[in-house]
């Protein structure tokens, strides 16, 4: 779990560690307590396999989010470069062009139009469009926004620069790698399967620390497969 993606939802991490304990402490006690009577002096073992577990989840979850959003937004960058370059050359105003954008995802959606109301209540279009770009979660997106800056509408020609920004925006590649996910999401389960047959693994013990392990390693695989956007400084 990397802090950006607290910073990013606005989490305070002293209540989010706070929370992440109470919630694995309080979930490993109870499934402890519940097979005390099945495992005996073992049932500490999945009590603690569970507060693991469970605090692992919770913990990478503001982490998971934004990488799912991060996805999702760069599959909206190519259209989003093209309408802002298109956009900036009809109009000739930042302002004009920004209004004209139109988002499908949610989060990158309310962020524009965050920045839509800031523009009409007299805020500076082009320090309003490079705030909103450091809040945006897909690279792709925030350096489309962004080239509504650094580019004036007489600077672009009649050469296809809107097609021009589709290619620079399309960096999809860079944020996903969404076969290396699919391939683990495919055959971690049945390499798990034939260590628990090839080792006799039958205990529930046994059992739950393998599920424990798969969920471990796809969320591990998650995490390599996209790349968490890099926080603007600007």
């Amino acid at each position: 779990m990397k802090f950006n993606s607290l910073e990013h939802y606005r989490i305070n991490p002293l209540r989010f560690l706070l929370l992440l304990l109470l919630l694995s402490l309080s979930g490993g006690a109870a499934v402890s307590a519940v097979t005390r009577d099945i495992l005996g002096s073992d049932s500490w073992i999945i009590g603690a396999l569970t507060a693991a577990a469970m605090a692992y989840l919770v913990g990478s979850e503001p982490r998971r989010k934004l990488d799912t959003v991060s996805l999702w937004q760069a599959r909206e960058a190519p259209v989003v470069a093209a309408s802002a370059a298109v956009s900036l050359r009809a109009t000739g105003s930042n302002s004009r062009a920004l209004m004209l954008l139109r988002c499908e995802e949610e989060e990158l959606a309310g962020t524009v139009e965050h920045a839509k109301r800031m523009v009409l209540l007299g805020h500076a279009p082009k320090e309003t469009i490079v705030e909103s770009a450091a809040e945006i979660a897909s690279d792709s997106v925030s350096e489309a926004l962004l080239s509504m800056v650094s580019r004036e509408a007489g600077s672009i020609e009649d050469v296809g620069d809107e097609l021009e920004s589709v290619f620079a925006a399309t960096s999809l590649g860079d944020e996903t790698k969404v076969p290396v996910f699919i391939a683990v999401c495919f055959f971690a389960p049945i390499m798990l399967l034939l260590f628990a047959v090839l080792t006799r693994s039958t205990t529930p013990l046994e059992l739950g620390e393998l599920v424990v392990l798969e969920l471990i390693l796809l969320n591990i695989a998650f995490a390599f497969s996209s790349r968490e956007r890099r926080r603007l400084r600007i």
